[in-house]
C-alpha cells in the first residue's frame, strides 16, 4: 500500500487533484490514505500554533470515529511529537454539542461570554498542568 501525497489545501483544487490521480490509475485506497493524511496535517498545523501536544491529546468529534483519520493522526503525532497518549471516547461526537449547551446555559443565565477569552483561559490552564 502506497500513500499518495495530496498537495492542494483548497477543497476545489484537491478534488481536481483526486480526480486526476484516479484518471492516472492510482489506487483509490492509496489516494484516500493520502487525503486523510492531508486533512490531519492541516489540523496538526493548528495544534502547533496553539502550543502543540504535550503528554496527551484528546481527539473529539465525528472524525474521531473515522479509523483512517485516527491512524493518520497517530502516525503524525508520533512523527512530530514522539510517543503520546491519544484519548478517543466512543461518545466524542457529542463533545461539541455539550460545549455549545454549556455556553447556551451561561448565556441564558445572563453571563457575558467571550469565546476567545474562554479558549485562551483553557489553553493557559492546560499549559500549567504540564
Amino acid at each position: 500500500k502506497r500513500q499518495i501525497r495530496i498537495n492542494s489545501t483548497c477543497t476545489v483544487f484537491a478534488g481536481a487533484e483526486l480526480r486526476d490521480r484516479l484518471a492516472m490509475g492510482q489506487r483509490r485506497e492509496d489516494i484516500l490514505a493520502g487525503l486523510h493524511r492531508a486533512i490531519i496535517l492541516r489540523a496538526m498545523s493548528l495544534l502547533a500554533r496553539s502550543g502543540g501536544i504535550r503528554d496527551e491529546f484528546t481527539f473529539t468529534g465525528g472524525v474521531a470515529k473515522n479509523e483512517a483519520a485516527v491512524k493518520a493522526l497517530k502516525q503524525l503525532v508520533a512523527e512530530n511529537y514522539g510517543p503520546r497518549t491519544i484519548n478517543i471516547s466512543a461518545d466524542s461526537i457529542y463533545t461539541g454539542a455539550l460545549g455549545a449547551a454549556l455556553f447556551a446555559e451561561r448565556a441564558y443565565r445572563g453571563e457575558q461570554l467571550d469565546i476567545e477569552k474562554e479558549i485562551s483561559h483553557g489553553q493557559r490552564r492546560l499549559h500549567r498542568r504540564h
